[in-house]
């Protein structure tokens, strides 16, 4: 594959997000591309693309959209120096457990 048609193939993928779920064979289609399967994956891959699956997306309730809203019109305004003055904390909790031989 010439770098002109690499480059192409690139900008392809990375050009939306529907591009980046198109199977290997489909992305050689789609870009006119004359190549198996095979080639665009090697390629991809030489370019440090992976397929991974996605997480999925947390789902927010009509109610926690509310209440992030309110907190970030609350604080839009703030400074830094509001910022410094907030303990921030990641609410995760520590179990200590007896371990025994």
């Amino acid at each position: 594959m010439t770098s002109e048609t690499r480059r192409r193939l690139i900008d392809f993928v990375v050009s939306s997000a529907k591009a980046r779920l198109l199977i290997y064979a489909e992305l050689a289609h789609e870009t006119y591309l004359i190549c198996s399967a095979d080639t665009i994956r090697r390629t991809l891959n030489a370019e440090s693309f992976r397929r991974r699956i996605s997480a999925p997306k947390l789902f927010l309730s009509a109610i926690n959209q509310r209440k992030r809203l309110e907190y970030a019109q609350a604080h839009q305004y703030w400074d830094l120096v509001d910022w410094y003055n907030v303990i921030w904390t990641d609410e995760s909790a520590i179990h200590k457990r007896n371990w025994r031989r």
